[in-house]
C-alpha cells in the first residue's frame, strides 16, 4: 500500500502529464494524449485516473472511426 506522503508526492509530479493529455485530447489529438496517459505508470498515484481517461478516448476514436465510415457510406451512396 503507497504511503500517504508517497501520495502526496507523485500527484504534483504527474499532473502535468495528466494535465497535458487532458488537453491534447480536447484539441482532438486523441493519439497523443493517449500516448501521454502512458506514460504514467501503474505503480503512480494517479494511474487509475490515467487509465480512465485513456479508455474514454480510445472509445472516442472508435466512435470517429464508425461515424467516419458512415459517412464515407452515405456519401458513396449519393454517387
Amino acid at each position: 500500500m503507497r504511503s500517504h506522503w508517497v501520495t502526496q508526492r507523485q500527484i504534483p509530479e504527474d499532473s502535468p502529464l495528466l494535465d497535458a493529455a487532458t488537453i491534447l485530447a480536447a484539441q482532438g489529438r486523441l493519439d497523443a494524449a493517449i500516448a501521454t496517459a502512458d506514460k504514467i505508470s501503474a505503480e503512480r498515484a494517479l494511474y487509475k485516473q490515467a487509465q480512465v481517461l485513456k479508455s474514454s478516448w480510445i472509445s472516442q476514436k472508435g466512435k470517429l472511426r464508425i461515424e467516419g465510415g458512415q459517412k464515407w457510406v452515405v456519401y458513396q451512396s449519393n454517387c
